[in-house]
């Protein structure tokens, strides 16, 4: 489950996408699988692509 934002993080990327700017998220979580966190992210009135999954080789 995901934690709640940290106070104001919801505005600042509100003005962010205001202005224009491009944002990226990365996590580097095993807790959650990618599709789990995308929904979490939609719920919270993200709109989210997954553009790479990119995860560490086994040696």
């Amino acid at each position: 489950m995901m934690a709640n934002a940290i106070p104001g993080a919801m505005d600042a990327i509100a003005r962010l996408n205001e202005a224009g700017l491009p944002m990226r998220f990365v996590s580097n979580t095993s807790r959650s699988n990618k599709k789990s966190i995308l929904k979490q992210l939609g719920r919270r009135g993200f709109f989210v692509v997954c553009a790479t999954n990119i995860s560490p080789q086994r040696k």
